[in-house]
């Protein structure tokens, strides 16, 4: 009975055993040997420059992040040694290694090169490029509110300057806005005042619809790759709408009228009111914008 209890122990110990070692070999099965990491270094430019120190090089495999670097000499990567490393395995031989660079100013594009990972592999020379449109930032319209111009001859208060700020490493080709939802030209050019910034002063056509308007901008580099996800908002008012109600009527005379004399609580945009065109906001243009509500000759136009 002792001998029988005994072999019992004995087998259900072997059993044990030999699943516990099928399972640390299925473990070690599954589990990719491990290899050393490929290493790269060479040159990267974007745009046809030399990319500049802190671009940040990335590896991936199969969408995974396998290894980064930053440049530390304009134009070179993994230089003096310092390896862009690409971890793997060897279930990772053959598969294809895709470059992301990400330049300071946040642009981030795929490298036009790849390369394979490999067992055993020397360091590897491999030059990237990249290519990437102008970084457009910092619209802004000043003033952001203007009022239609009824007589196409822009005065005080019915122009705005539309401005953004276009960066690149390379040279910029063009800058321009499309302008034709406020009656203007579709690819209106922008001026380079400085530092990267480009402006244009525009006013808004007779008739042009009360609203805000977000107006595209077209920023192309010298490789001729355009940035055209930014816009500029601007809101036009109708011209003479003080009170801001979509109407030109008597109740704007009364309310003009009113800021004119100092009454508390009539505050408005007196680029809406200079109905009269003289650079002043006063009791003449409440006369003005009467005259004009009521037809009199001569008042046809609000300046």
């Amino acid at each position: 009975m002792q001998k029988e209890v005994t072999k019992k122990v004995t087998g259900g110990i072997l059993i044990i055993s030999l699943l516990l070692l099928l399972g640390v070999i299925a473990a070690t099965a599954v589990s990719p040997p491990p290899a050393l990491p490929n290493k790269f270094w060479g040159n990267v430019s974007v745009n046809g420059v030399d990319a500049p120190t802190d671009t940040i090089i990335e590896a991936y495999i199969d969408g995974e992040l396998r290894g980064t670097t930053t440049v530390g000499i304009e134009g070179e990567y993994g230089n003096n040694l310092n390896y862009l490393a690409v971890t793997g395995t060897l279930y990772d031989r053959g598969k294809i290694i895709t470059f992301v660079i990400t330049l300071p100013d946040g642009r981030v594009m795929t490298a036009q090169e790849t390369a394979e990972w490999g067992r055993m592999q020397p360091p590897r020379k491999v030059d990237l490029t990249g290519v990437a449109p102008p970084l457009v930032t910092d619209p802004s319209a000043n003033p952001a509110i203007i009022p239609d111009d009824t007589d196409d001859t822009p005065l005080w208060g019915e122009e705005a300057e539309l401005s953004v700020t276009v960066t690149d490493i390379c040279a910029i080709d063009s800058v321009t806005i499309d302008l034709s939802q406020i009656g203007g030209d579709s690819e209106a050019v922008m001026t380079d005042t400085g530092g990267g910034v480009y402006t244009i002063v525009t006013n808004a056509s007779d008739g042009t619809t009360p609203g805000t308007y977000l107006l595209p901008v077209n920023a192309t580099n010298a490789p001729g790759l355009s940035e055209t996800s930014v816009s500029v908002e601007l809101t036009v008012k109708k011209n003479g709408d003080v009170d801001d109600d979509g109407d030109v009527d008597e109740d704007d005379v009364v309310y003009l009228g009113c800021y004119a004399l100092g009454v508390p609580g009539y505050d408005l945009n007196e680029r809406i009111a200079d109905v009269d065109g003289s650079g002043v906001v006063n009791l003449l243009d409440a006369v003005y914008l009467a005259s004009h509500i009521n037809g009199i000759a001569g008042y046809e136009l609000l300046r």
